[in-house]
């Protein structure tokens, strides 16, 4: 049966064999063996297009559980941040990659227990429960277009990570639904924080925003780019510190979150056409006309 599967319509299957019977009443049994074989083969090995399964019994080893990496899952979930969850998750797959031994069976307890996991940190972020399978069940994940079939351990890795993509999405829209976004809100921490070293991927993490649409919608506000707006304030209050003669150079370097006095010194070159000690120069010649 599975190498006709195979043969006619390129499905990889799985088949197990059970006990032979010969009264009916025996047939549940029988089932129950072959359905064993088949959660017995081991998927790290697979690699023809039919498998008999084996009807020896798996030797006792250790489960390999998710629940140990929950909380750091869900501070990454909520933090937007889906290229650390996918990290967290790679290394965990790494790890079950190498154990050995990782049967068929194993794989659908891991898929339902990532399912229910999940399912706990979208509820407790308010992701409505109609957007979330109800198990780890085929026809659940199916209603939500995750196709669940894997022939081998690769594609096992690739539903895993289809699963973490689907619930970060859906706990990226409930948790962007309930935080207001307003750009003035980055150009006031920019004014406020301008010494701190700014990075974009700040305020796309806080808004889930991609860094092409908020670095659009920041110049067409303010005519300048998040980063040029950063240089302007910097390079503004240079010129107000430079003013006061008390100040060393140095001093107002470390002021304006420049650690090199001499990345400092070009910065605002660059930005005037002079150095900081010519412009400070040009002033004080002013002052005494």
């Amino acid at each position: 049966m599975v190498s006709t599967l195979s043969s006619l319509f390129g499905i990889i299957s799985a088949g197990g064999v059970g006990t032979p019977c010969s009264d009916a009443l025996e047939l549940a049994d029988s089932y129950e063996a072959a359905s064993s074989s088949v959660q017995a083969v081991d998927l790290l090995k697979l690699t023809g297009k039919a498998v008999i399964g084996p009807q020896d019994k798996l030797p006792n080893r250790d489960v390999h559980s998710l629940t140990g990496r929950v909380s750091i899952l869900r501070s990454t979930l909520e933090a937007g941040n889906l290229n650390q969850a996918k990290t967290i998750l790679g290394e965990f797959i790494k790890k079950v990659r190498t154990s050995g031994l990782f049967s068929l069976g194993d794989a659908d307890r891991m898929i339902r227990e990532m399912v229910v996991l999940f399912n706990d940190i979208a509820l407790e972020l308010g992701v409505p429960a109609d957007k979330m399978p109800s198990s780890g069940g085929e026809r659940a994940l199916r209603s939500f277009r995750l196709q669940t079939d894997f022939a081998t351990f690769d594609e096992f890795e690739s539903l895993l990570m289809r699963i973490l993509e689907y619930y970060s999405e859906q706990i990226r829209k409930s948790i962007a639904g309930d935080r207001s976004f307003n750009v003035d809100d980055i150009k006031e921490y920019i004014d406020n924080h301008y010494f701190e070293d700014i990075k974009i991927s700040m305020f796309t993490e806080k808004y889930f925003l991609s860094r092409e649409y908020l670095m659009k919608l920041f110049k067409q506000q303010f005519g300048y780019g998040i980063h040029e707006y950063v240089q302007k304030v910097r390079m503004d209050k240079a010129q107000q510190l430079l003013d006061d003669s008390s100040l060393k150079i140095q001093d107002i370097s470390e002021m304006l979150g420049y650690k090199d006095k001499n990345y400092f010194s070009k910065a605002f070159r660059n930005y005037y056409s002079v150095s900081p000690s010519e412009y400070r120069n040009q002033r004080a010649g002013e002052g005494k006309k």
